[in-house]
């Protein structure tokens, strides 16, 4: 099905192509509106969500007068709020509206997350560290990260010095292997 997006926002063509170009278009924004107590969310991909703001209870905090008072953030990636400091992306969004989304998106962060410790581990024997040559992070902790822990950014930033990397460097030699 082809969408059309119509936008008084300048800025809604380059977040499309941006997402485009990212292969991120079925999770960034391309705008949003607020319909007397209804967001209207329309990612870069054309699809548009409909969520009832009262019906959710962050959203339903936001006094009336304010909810017109948002703004996407540049990249898309989310709908902010300032006077209530609330911010909503459409992963959020599309939980908000099928509770059931919320397990898929837990399973494929999970997976996501496994895969990007796998390809750390790959990265740290392509180079020819051990688990232990890892200043400032325990053999233990590197074992974790590599079958699939969260990676704090601290330890991220400790990874790619051990690589001789900057962190940009170092993410995206990780990111290019399989």
């Amino acid at each position: 099905m082809n969408s059309l997006v119509v936008h008084s926002d300048p800025a809604v063509p380059g977040r499309v192509l941006r997402a485009f170009c990212m292969g991120a278009e079925d999770s960034l924004l391309a705008d949003a509106r607020v319909v007397d107590d209804r967001l209207f969310l329309i990612s870069a991909s054309g699809e548009t969500l409909e969520v009832v703001m009262d019906e959710h209870p962050a959203l339903g905090k936001i006094p009336r007068g304010d909810r017109h008072r948002y703004e996407v953030a540049s990249d898309g990636a989310y709908v902010h709020w300032p006077a209530s400091d609330i911010h909503l992306d459409l992963q959020d969004a599309r939980v908000l509206l099928d509770p059931g989304e919320r397990d898929r998106v837990r399973a494929r962060t999970a997976q996501e997350t496994g895969r990007f410790g796998r390809a750390v581990a790959a990265q740290r024997r392509r180079h020819g560290l051990r688990q232990r040559d890892i200043p400032g992070l325990s053999e233990r902790q590197v074992r974790r990260y590599e079958n699939g822990a969260r990676i704090p950014l601290s330890s991220l930033r400790l990874l790619a010095r051990a690589h001789g990397k900057d962190l940009d460097t170092y993410l995206d030699e990780v990111a290019d292997l399989p």
